[in-house]
């Protein structure tokens, strides 16, 4: 997906040149399949990948714009590899953060008193990050579906079936867990 040249925005200007415009186009279709491609089995999802590939060409015609010309293959390999090492970093820095306020949260309901509530919070904190969001804005902080749609940014009704679904997952785990004989070991 070639970034939205009519959003001006979202790329620099160059003087109103045609010329370096279709200079970026001829850049752009001759080279992102191998760089969405090489983002793809550097990052291992596509939505990733072709962010990446996006940013790598944002660069590109950032540099293109600003006159320089010094934009070719390796160029753009290079820039990948920034971007990628990017991700990466942000991808640790999440994990980090996902582990840590994994831990707050259990630490916080360590005073929980019977078998079923701790059952229950290791459950939570097995399910993914939305559903674990949303379960401690419906269940624990007892929010309405108006307010849980205005901290995602979505619906009430989109808020209440977000809540439904992760509701139904975490029944569901603990189900499993339990015909399996598990106790406090979700």
């Amino acid at each position: 997906m070639r970034p939205d040249s009519s959003d001006p925005s979202a790329l620099p200007s160059p003087s109103g040149d045609s010329a370096l415009r279709r200079s970026f186009n001829r850049l752009y279709d001759q080279n992102i399949e191998r760089i969405e491609t090489m983002a793809f089995l550097k990052l291992g999802n596509i939505h990733d990948a072709q962010n990446a590939a996006a940013d790598v060409f944002v660069a590109a015609w950032r540099r293109i714009a600003s006159g320089d010309s010094a934009v070719d293959v390796p160029w753009l390999y290079a820039t990948l590899h920034n971007v990628v090492g990017n991700e990466y970093r942000r991808r640790e820095r999440s994990a980090r953060l996902d582990a840590r306020a994994t831990a707050v949260f259990a630490s916080s309901t360590a005073s929980v008193r019977s078998d079923d509530d701790r059952d229950l919070i290791a459950a939570i904190t097995k399910l993914e990050s939305a559903d674990r969001e949303i379960i401690w804005l419906v269940y624990f902080e007892q929010l309405s579906n108006g307010e849980v749609a205005r901290i995602l940014g979505c619906t009430a009704a989109a808020a209440r079936k977000r809540a439904e679904r992760a509701r139904t997952r975490l029944a569901t785990m603990l189900a499993v867990a339990a015909d399996r004989g598990e106790e406090g070991v979700l």
